[in-house]
């Protein structure tokens, strides 16, 4: 990742969470730091959804979604590493990539990416977002036509007030506007987008091309998100946490992360994912995917997620401690490792 890439994921992430500036500045400069570059200010998102942390806004969420969306997300392979035939001019590379599983599915890797950002909304509801490669490649190609369909993209709007359960693009813009200029064509969600094939990189720089989901709120989700509010305002901004409450705040994160990854994930494997390359010559080539978690979905991401509770403890008990910048720093290494090595979660499975 180049610097302005960098600059452009801090900026987004930044928009994304409510978080007091000096955090949020600590954990920038930290994250900078680990990768020999000079701290960059944080900018202004523009994003078509108004997104709000409801009771789950804390240091600690906001430290974890803020590394995981930027060190965490789906990277793009090798150029060229996928292939295809004369007869089938393109392909998904996160497919071509895939570990196959016997059964006609591919396990992905680096394809669709663990929560980069879960939002409780005015009306009740839930908004979580994963990011996406779908980048293609073949030979031929005039440009990519990318849709989805199932029972809840219809309502990718929102209006369905019975359910009200979404699934669809979003895209996230990664640049800035000035005051009262309009936000650039393309931002926004939708159930299809168009990209020209050569223009892959460019739309990947200009928007944040993310999976969202919308839901509403069940009893269990309600009660783990008002318990990590509890807990986080039991200590406020005031003072740090004590280890014991720090430990029983990051245990609250990931005891609510595990369910809206679950709930995100239900949600994903109601939609289709549909690419039609348009080709040079004329005609149409279309793939078409169904995703789904994998089977040890619960086992796999909940392993991860507990492997944070210590580390996000430490840099919320420590952060303004000088007697213990050893233990913060060391914590701060131990969770950035964590999320450059998030779990692979999905399966695709080609339909006919």
């Amino acid at each position: 990742m180049n610097d302005r890439q960098l600059e452009q994921e801090l900026k987004a992430l930044a928009g994304k969470v409510r978080l007091p500036q000096e955090v949020r500045e600590s954990i920038e400069v930290e994250i900078l730091k680990e990768r020999d570059k000079e701290p960059v200010s944080t900018g202004r998102l523009i994003t078509r959804r108004h997104l709000l942390w409801g009771g789950a806004a804390s240091a600690g969420i906001a430290a974890a979604l803020l590394g995981l969306a930027i060190l965490g997300r789906p990277r793009q392979g090798n150029p060229g590493s996928a292939t295809a035939g004369s007869d089938n001019p393109f392909v998904l590379r996160a497919y071509a990539e895939g570990v196959p599983q016997g059964d006609g599915s591919v396990l992905t890797t680096k394809f669709i990416g663990t929560l980069g950002s879960a939002s409780a909304m005015d009306d009740g509801r839930w908004c979580a977002s994963r990011d996406i490669d779908l980048t293609c490649e073949g030979d031929g190609i005039a440009s990519i036509e990318y849709s989805l369909s199932g029972p809840h993209v219809s309502q990718a709007a929102g209006q369905n007030e019975e359910d009200q359960t979404a699934v669809g693009f979003d895209a996230l813009y990664n640049g800035e506007v000035g005051e009262n200029e309009a936000i650039p064509d393309g931002n926004g969600t939708a159930s299809s987008y168009t990209v020209t094939y050569d223009g892959q990189a460019d739309d990947e720089r200009a928007f944040n091309r993310t999976l969202y989901v919308m839901f509403p709120a069940d009893d269990e989700l309600s009660e783990a998100a008002e318990l990590s509010r509890q807990l986080y305002d039991a200590t406020g901004f005031t003072r740090p946490p004590s280890w014991e409450e720090a430990v029983r705040q990051a245990e609250s994160n990931v005891a609510l992360s595990k369910l809206l990854e679950r709930r995100s994930a239900e949600i994903l494997a109601s939609a289709t994912l549909t690419m039609t390359a348009h080709l040079d010559e004329g005609g149409m080539q279309t793939h078409a995917y169904s995703i789904a978690p994998r089977e040890d979905f619960d086992e796999v991401l909940g392993q991860w997620l507990d492997s944070q509770v210590e580390p996000m403890a430490a840099i919320s008990c420590y952060r303004d401690d000088p007697d213990h910048a050893d233990v913060y720093a060391s914590a701060l290494d131990d969770i950035q490792g964590i999320y450059s090595q998030p779990p692979d979660l999905f399966v695709l499975t080609e339909q006919g």
